[in-house]
């Protein structure tokens, strides 16, 4: 009791059922996951809370989503998504920022960089030549 005799309770806020967008997903796994987890599915509702979609969404489709929507896929993503893809935007970002872009191997798209990967390994062939002369010149102690 409080201390003008009335009893005071937290208050609980009721949360909603979560809806899920189906509509744009040919996975069941999905719609397992979402009864799983006593969501409830739909196929035609835009006012769901999470949107599943098996592939790109437009810029547009992002615009109109509300504040409380959630969506699994956003505008571009394939450029970071596929290896190839990230691959080059890696390149591009390294050339300009060649300091902060110096974590990932040397790359190559094949079949359209197959001649710079050739030159890269013979010139690593021609360093591998060049050290084993040396080292055989240099006396053991």
């Amino acid at each position: 009791m409080s201390v003008d005799g009335s009893n005071c309770k937290k208050k609980v806020k009721k949360r909603g059922i979560v809806s899920v967008n189906l509509s744009s997903t040919r996975y069941d796994v999905v719609k397992r996951v979402a009864e799983a987890l006593n969501y409830s599915t739909t196929v035609e509702n835009n006012d769901s809370f999470i949107i599943w979609s098996d592939c790109m969404i437009t810029a547009e489709r992002c615009a109109e989503l509300k504040p409380y929507q959630r969506i699994n896929h956003f505008p571009g993503m394939g450029e970071i998504a596929r290896k190839d893809c990230l691959a080059r935007n890696l390149q591009k970002m390294q050339k300009c920022y060649s300091d902060d872009y110096d974590f990932f191997p040397k790359t190559w798209n094949l079949p359209a960089d197959y001649t710079v990967l050739m030159n890269y390994y013979h010139d690593l062939k021609k360093k591998e030549k060049k050290k084993k002369k040396y080292s055989a010149l240099i006396p053991l102690l």
